[in-house]
C-alpha cells in the first residue's frame, strides 16, 4: 500500500470518525494578533487552558499597543496556569512590540517573516496561517508526530518540517488540510497514543478493534 493510499484510506476514517473539526482556540476574529497569541500561549499546555486564561489577557490589554506596553510580570502572573510564564509573558510583550515598529501593526501573510517574532516557530507561524488563512498546512505537533509515524508515513525521528512537507502530499486534495490536522490530533488523542502500537492504530482505522 503506497502513503498515498494509506491517505485515502486514512482520510475516510478521520472524516467518518470526527467529522468537521472546529477551531480549538477562542478569539476575536476582528483581532488577528490574539490567535497568534493563543497559540504561542498554547505550547506545552492544553488548548481548553489556555482558553481560561486568554479572555481575561485580552480583557486586560485590549489592543497590541495596551499588551506593548504591558508589565511583563503582570501579564506573567495572569497566564501563570500555562506554565513557563515568565518566557512567554517576555515573548508575548515584545511580539506585540514587533508587530507595531517592524510589521506597521499588521501581522504579515508569510511563515518567515513570522518567525521574526519571538516564541514564533515554524509550526505555531503554520497553525496561525492555516487557521487564519487557509494555507495549506498540516503543521506537527507531538500528536501528529506520533500518528504519523505509527501508520507509517515517516520514520522515527523525521524532524516536524520533513514530515509536514510528506503529510501535505500525502493528503492533499483530500479536504481542507488544517482540518485533516486537527483530526490527526485528535486521532493522537483518543487513539493513536506514543505507547499504542501501529498495528492498534490500524485496527481502529480498519474496523478491528475498538477504539481507546
Amino acid at each position: 500500500m503506497t502513503k498515498r493510499d494509506k491517505a485515502i484510506k486514512v482520510k475516510a476514517f478521520l472524516d467518518r470518525e470526527y467529522g468537521l473539526i472546529a477551531t480549538y482556540l477562542h478569539y476575536d476574529r476582528s483581532k488577528p494578533y490574539q490567535l497568534l497569541f493563543c497559540i504561542m500561549l498554547s505550547a506545552q499546555t492544553t488548548d481548553g487552558a489556555v482558553n481560561k486564561v486568554t479572555p481575561i489577557l485580552f480583557a486586560r490589554y485590549q489592543t497590541l499597543k495596551d499588551l506593548a506596553k504591558a508589565d511583563e510580570r503582570e501579564v506573567e502572573a495572569i497566564i501563570r496556569p500555562v506554565g513557563l510564564a515568565p518566557t512567554k509573558a517576555r515573548h508575548l510583550v515584545k511580539a506585540a512590540q514587533m508587530v507595531l515598529t517592524d510589521f506597521k501593526g499588521q501581522l504579515p501573510k508569510d511563515r518567515k517573516a513570522l518567525m521574526a517574532l519571538p516564541g514564533v516557530g515554524y509550526k505555531t507561524a503554520g497553525v496561525y496561517l492555516g487557521e487564519r488563512y487557509d494555507f495549506p498546512y498540516i503543521p506537527v505537533d507531538t500528536h501528529v508526530a506520533v500518528v504519523a509515524q505509527k501508520l507509517g508515513f515517516v520514520a522515527k525521528g523525521t524532524s516536524p518540517e520533513r514530515i509536514e512537507r510528506t503529510l501535505e502530499k500525502c493528503f492533499g486534495g483530500l479536504g481542507d488540510l488544517m482540518n485533516t490536522h486537527r483530526q490527526l490530533i485528535m486521532f493522537g488523542r483518543k487513539v493513536c497514543h506514543p505507547s499504542t502500537t501501529p498495528k492498534h492504530c490500524w485496527d481502529v482505522i480498519e474496523g478491528r478493534s475498538i477504539k481507546g
